[in-house]
Parts: structure tokens; C-alpha cells; sequence
């Protein structure tokens, strides 16, 4: 009944412990998956075979009107955060009705940057 764990997929590569911007909320990098660690949402797991793309966006407050005329992007979002006064991340899923995943991580670029490099080397 007891299954073997593997221990690389155990621990975080990259961590964002968060701050004021991300509302003391906790981002996390696998070997495998991406994990947003919410207050209010609970746990996002999103394995690496699911996002499509994933994208550095500048505070984007003043454009609501421009997702409300593109959409997808205002109904298939979810902001885990304070994201639209920020610099922040979005995450394109392929899988869940919830599509995009909006957040703020202490660095985005270099998150992005890491999660980039580990989505590249789970494919190796």
C-alpha cells in the first residue's frame, strides 16, 4: 500500500516567499509542476505538460478596458494578487475552466526566468 516517493520532485528549485505585493502568499518551482501557494484560493498545482505559456506582464490597471475587449483574458483570469498595480506573471493553462493564472512574485523576471528553465529541462 505504500507507494515509493521521488525524492528531486520533493523540494522546491526556486521559491517566492512573497510580500506586500503578493499578499504574503508563497510561489513555488518543481523538477515537474508549478504550485501557488494561495490564502484565499487554496493550492494551485499546475504540472509543467499544462501551461502553454508563460508570459512577463507590466502593471496592467489601466488596460481593464482592453481585457474586457479581448475577453478571454477577463473571464478565464484569475489574480491571486495585487497583479494589476505590479509587474507580475500570467500563466497560460490548457487544462481547468480557469485558463490564466495572474500573480506576483518577488522577481517576477527572474521567476519566469526559472520556471523557464525548468519547463525546458523536464521536456529534455
Amino acid at each position: 500500500m505504500f507507494t515509493k516517493i521521488d525524492s528531486i520532485h520533493q523540494f522546491p528549485i526556486y521559491t517566492s516567499k512573497g510580500g506586500f505585493k503578493s499578499l504574503w502568499q508563497q510561489y513555488d518551482i518543481y523538477r515537474d509542476r508549478l504550485v501557488l501557494n494561495t490564502l484565499l484560493f487554496g493550492k494551485f498545482v499546475t504540472k509543467f505538460e499544462n501551461i502553454e505559456k508563460v508570459e512577463l506582464r507590466g502593471p496592467n490597471f489601466w488596460h481593464v478596458w482592453g481585457d474586457i475587449i479581448r475577453f478571454r483574458s477577463i473571464l478565464y483570469a484569475l489574480k491571486l494578487d495585487i497583479a494589476d498595480f505590479y509587474q507580475h506573471l500570467g500563466v497560460h493553462r490548457n487544462t481547468g475552466w480557469i485558463s490564466i493564472l495572474l500573480f506576483t512574485p518577488e522577481n517576477p523576471a527572474m521567476f519566469k526566468q526559472n520556471l523557464e528553465r525548468a519547463m525546458a529541462d523536464f521536456i529534455k
